[in-house]
């Protein structure tokens, strides 16, 4: 056989080699993304491949799901949906007490920012730091709702795209979770080599069906809800209640609290500083502020853009 055939040989045989090995690494991460698509919701799973679709869309590879983020992000809707330690004034990426993590209530600081990449590790022994984004809404959240909002808001679609502050990190870690009003998302810079302890995942799954049946509970035990009007007034508050629509409205909230005094005393600073149309808005939660709404996610999202730097921890409420 002539020498330039010989060669020619060799080198389509380590091609082949190469292929199959691109191949059996495909199938490997497509298997273990199936066994922890298993274990969470179908919402869920919209929503994390709707986070690589915007990736695709832009020429990014996707990023494989990750066991161990995905119950960070579990644990923390737990957190949010019955210790609730947003209503303290503080955002979305609050967390409470607990004797297995540090708590956080606004994470735009080092030490805030120090204790959210630190839950990765605090909860199931990721080895690499964690960045969330959190979706508040009033009614259940969607894939579609908390996708959109973080496609459209600059902040967040940086983060997810790797470009802005964000240019230069190499997500190879995603978790998801989506719980009543809530969806969250963890990007982790390792990938996630982290062996969960079964007993954490038993827990986990204990605690869930706990709080189902807490919420089941609730509910059986609600009356009636009170119909307000529009604008009535409790204590020295004026509480501003939209009247019924069937278009969605997504208010920019800048505070939410239990204080019916600090509300008012915040609405009033908040109004004298050139926002004459913030209210506060009446939930179960407590009281929340909003500087104004709009008809459209969109243009909520524009705005918070805007605004962020002005009030730390802004979202939008969707109602």
């Amino acid at each position: 056989m002539p020498e330039s055939k010989k060669l020619y040989l060799v080198f389509l045989l380590m091609c082949i080699a190469v292929l199959q090995a691109i191949a059996q690494d495909s199938i490997g991460l497509t298997k273990s993304n199936d066994s922890i698509l298993k274990n969470i919701s179908e919402d869920e799973a919209i929503l994390y491949n709707m986070i690589n679709d915007m990736r695709r869309q832009n020429k990014l590879s996707i990023i494989p799901l990750s066991e161990a983020l995905t119950i960070v992000a579990h644990v923390h809707l737990n957190d949010l949906v019955f210790n609730k330690p947003q209503d303290n004034g503080c955002n979305g990426q609050a967390w409470s007490k607990s004797e297995k993590w540090t708590s956080c209530c606004n994470t735009k600081d080092a030490a805030g920012i120090k204790c959210m990449t630190s839950k990765p590790k605090e909860i199931t022994g990721y080895n690499g730091n964690g960045y969330e984004l959190a979706y508040w809404g009033e009614e259940k959240a969607t894939p579609a709702d908390a996708s959109s909002l973080w496609q459209q808001a600059n902040a967040s679609a940086d983060m997810i795209l790797s470009r802005g502050r964000w240019k230069g990190f190499q997500w190879k870690a995603i978790g998801v979770g989506i719980k009543e009003g809530y969806a969250v998302l963890w990007l982790g810079e390792k990938t996630d080599k982290t062996v969960i302890d079964n007993s954490l995942k038993k827990h986990e799954v204990a605690k869930a069906k706990d709080d189902t049946a807490k919420v089941v509970k609730v509910k059986e035990a609600k009356t009636k809800k009170e119909v307000l009007p529009k604008d009535v007034t409790k204590g020295n508050v004026e509480i501003s209640k939209p009247t019924v629509s069937s278009a969605a409205k997504y208010y920019l909230i800048v505070l939410s609290t239990k204080s019916a005094e600090i509300a008012e005393s915040e609405l009033n600073k908040i109004k004298s500083s050139g926002y004459p149309d913030a209210c506060i808005l009446n939930s179960q939660a407590g009281y929340r502020i909003a500087l104004t709404y709009y008809d459209t996610a969109k243009k909520a999202a524009i705005k918070v853009n805007e605004l962020k730097s002005t009030f730390t921890g802004i979202w939008v409420l969707k109602e």
